[in-house]
């Protein structure tokens, strides 16, 4: 699930252009649910993998009209109506000849029409998509929607684009670019070397007490975010932010200084430098796990649920059974906000971290 500053969707032309974004990656052989509120603001978007076999498309109509799933997901953030997309094609296919005619996965089509209206969801269109050409399900007339697809007029495209851009929101080109930005950099590795190198020395140098150490990491970070290129600043914070998460009181004072109040300006470079402590961790290394699950939740307070789900998974890969991973992947199925997040680590304070008071069950992330 991705939650996004507010868009308007100004019709359906705009949504081939406007559902990559909105994903952060081109959808390839996926079912995509686009969440609005009566202001066609979008509020949500679930992307689920298209099944292989047309027997299992019955499981994920389940999940969809299901209460652990897009029922609540659509509730928690304000989402009544939804438009659902197809992509039953890989990422860099085009339209095929004569495809208008016989689109595919039809009967799960008119399932998903069937299951998000009971749960109180009115689906406004069903479209299929392949790259930035889209039918309706529900249209015949060619003139409206021809054989070949519809494509969004260059003005249309544009101004969705525009919008992007000046939100500095970059679309990569599939799921699996993600789990590429986050692979193991490997032996021999320039960076991986230096940050190899300078363990020791910047350890040493680390300034005593969890605060110190959690303020001097978010000045380190603001002067790298005005030079990103500086190498040696980003091996610093590689191992700094290593030594913040090797116990949890401070990886829990460093989210709260990151998360009670985020802003976009510190959440952007913060995780460029979880994902290269992730990619410089050896896979047995017993932070990787805290490292990936921090970094995801960093993801998902900004808007990102693809990338956070992708540092879920390498956190459940290093230890499944961490357990604030456990907790964020199960407020992700959920279809929970990131404002459930933010609103809890506003509701503790620094000083309760730092006291080491014991947690309320009821509101702690771990």
């Amino acid at each position: 699930m991705t939650q996004q500053p507010d868009v308007v969707l100004r019709g359906p032309d705009a949504l081939p252009v406007l559902a990559p974004y909105l994903c952060g990656f081109v959808p390839g052989r996926s079912l995509l649910v686009i969440g609005l509120d009566r202001d066609r603001i979008v509020r949500v978007t679930m992307r689920f993998d298209l099944p292989g076999d047309p027997d299992e498309e019955s499981a994920l109509v389940a999940a969809l009209g299901g209460p652990a799933a897009a029922g609540e997901a659509l509730a928690a953030v304000g989402a009544d109506r939804a438009v659902v997309l197809v992509y039953p094609l890989a990422e860099d296919a085009s339209w095929p000849a004569g495809f208008g005619r016989t689109l595919p996965h039809r009967a799960l089509v008119a399932a998903v029409e069937v299951a998000l209206p009971e749960r109180g969801v009115e689906v406004l269109d069903t479209l299929c998509v392949v790259g930035e050409r889209a039918r309706s399900y529900g249209c015949s007339d060619p003139a409206c929607c021809p054989p070949e697809g519809r494509l969004a007029p260059p003005e249309v495209a544009d101004a969705v684009r525009a919008q992007f851009v000046g939100r500095e929101t970059a679309v990569l080109p599939s799921r699996a670019a993600l789990v590429e930005a986050l692979r193991p950099r490997e032996s021999g590795d320039p960076l991986r070397e230096a940050v190899d190198r300078r363990r020791a020395g910047v350890l040493m140098r680390l300034p005593p007490g969890d605060l110190a150490r959690v303020e001097g990491f978010l000045r380190a970070l603001a002067a790298w975010s005005r030079a990103p290129r500086d190498q040696v600043r980003l091996v610093r914070l590689v191992l700094m932010v290593g030594a913040l998460v090797d116990t949890v009181g401070r990886r829990d004072l460093l989210l709260h200084r990151l998360t009670a109040a985020p802003q976009r300006a510190v959440l952007g470079p913060v995780r460029q430098v979880l994902a290269e402590a992730v990619r410089c961790s050896e896979p047995g290394s017993p932070d990787l796990a805290a490292l990936a699950t921090t970094l995801a939740v960093c993801s998902w307070v900004d808007g990102d649920g693809a990338a956070a789900w992708v540092a879920l998974d390498r956190a459940r890969e290093a230890d499944p059974a961490y357990r604030l991973g456990a907790l964020v992947a199960t407020a992700l199925d959920r279809g929970l906000p990131p404002s459930a997040w933010t609103s809890m680590m506003a509701g503790i304070t620094a000083e309760e971290l730092l006291a080491g008071a014991p947690p309320d069950p009821e509101r702690w992330p771990a």
